[in-house]
């Protein structure tokens, strides 16, 4: 190693330089290979993973170019326009919810949400209290 080299200056900076040069070897490497790495994990998700389209719609990073207009429907066709898109991912994603079908559950649910909420009746402030704080 270059810093033991106390006696003989040449030698010592000559293998300063070399381990200089193989360090900026190393790390152009590195930095090579993790963005190497990171486009391939960007790539792999996508296809497993459908949150990804939704977050670059979210942030903006969705490029105008790629927007969805048609999709394959599950027997096969494929739609026709931008409506007829998104209700056939709106059918496909969201699932209708019948009451017939509800289990004790859900009925529990239906009927928490359908009573209003009490407001409640004690006061906690109780202005008799604070103007003795006042008159004190």
């Amino acid at each position: 190693m270059y810093p033991r080299i106390r006696q003989d200056s040449n030698l010592r900076e000559s293998r300063n330089l070399l381990y200089l040069q193989e360090k900026r070897k190393y790390e152009a490497t590195l930095r090579k290979t993790k963005i190497q790495s990171w486009n391939q994990y960007c790539n792999s998700t996508t296809s497993v993973n459908p949150w990804n389209m939704v977050y670059k719609l979210a942030t903006g990073k969705m490029r105008s170019s790629s927007t969805l207009t048609t999709k394959k429907k599950p027997y096969g066709t494929a739609t026709s326009g931008l409506t007829e898109t998104v209700n056939a991912m709106i059918d496909h994603y969201l699932t209708a919810e019948y009451e017939t079908t509800d289990s004790d559950y859900h009925i529990l649910i239906r009927a928490q949400n359908k009573t209003p909420v009490k407001p409640r009746t004690t006061n906690r402030l109780q202005p008799q209290k604070f103007e003795n704080l006042y008159k004190r």
